[in-house]
């Protein structure tokens, strides 16, 4: 029995998750975060505790974290960004999965192919 059918049908999923990637959508591969913060102004309701509430993004570069502040008119706009990144980085991942059990099938196969063709030999 040949495992063709299942490879090939691997290999179409595979492609369309491929055709998935091209979205020509803006990305940000970062992580959006709310944080509560002080200002700094003795006079300030932070300094007494109410804390105000700001946006930052949040990347590992080089093995050290970068934080940018996002201005409170993108926070909106930067989540749909980070939303499409964690989209593509899902299928990415989705697409290796398939891509591991079209080798592991492949090799399946293979082997089936050399048992079959080493049983069919009559000995000398």
């Amino acid at each position: 029995m040949s495992d063709e059918p299942a490879l090939r049908q691997l290999t179409a999923k595979m492609g369309k998750l491929i055709d998935g990637l091209r979205s020509g959508r803006p990305l940000i591969t970062s992580t959006l975060s709310k944080i509560h913060t002080k200002c700094g102004n003795p006079n300030c309701r932070c300094a007494s505790g109410q804390r105000h509430v700001a946006h930052i993004l949040t990347r590992n570069k080089d093995g050290k974290t970068k934080t940018t502040y996002v201005p409170v008119e993108l926070v909106s706009e930067v989540k749909i960004w980070v939303r499409e990144y964690q989209r593509l980085k899902k299928r990415l991942n989705e697409i290796t999965v398939i891509g591991e059990k079209i080798v592991r099938g492949h090799v399946k196969a293979k082997r089936a192919l050399r048992k079959g063709r080493s049983s069919s030999r009559k000995p000398s």
